[in-house]
């Protein structure tokens, strides 16, 4: 996943430049998988896996989220100033629709 990241954006004409210029790393990756396992378990209940319980769910929070990274990834400096997540829009916040 690490190593051949860049070919695989490429090959499915996703458009990545990493974390503001920061390739993912495998701790990226990992957070990455742990998401999307707990978005399809909760999205599409029926399909099989050992794992059941979810410990925090998902709730839309009407504060605004600044983003910060660890210190030593050095991207701090890169980020969009001000809020950037959780942001409302003149029709309230954004909400995405099922998967399934």
């Amino acid at each position: 996943m690490i190593e051949h990241q860049e070919e695989e954006f490429a090959r499915l004409g996703l458009p990545f430049n990493g974390l503001w210029g920061r390739p993912l790393h495998a701790i990226d990756c990992q957070g990455l998988f742990c998401e999307t396992d707990k978005y399809c378990r909760e999205a599409a209940p029926e399909l099989a896996s050992a794992r059941k319980r979810i410990k925090a769910r998902f709730s839309v929070s009407p504060e605004p989220i600044q983003l910060f990274f660890p210190p030593k990834w050095d991207i701090n400096d890169k980020l969009p100033e001000g809020d950037v997540l959780g942001r409302s829009g003149p029709q309230g916040p954004k909400v995405q629709g099922a998967l399934f």
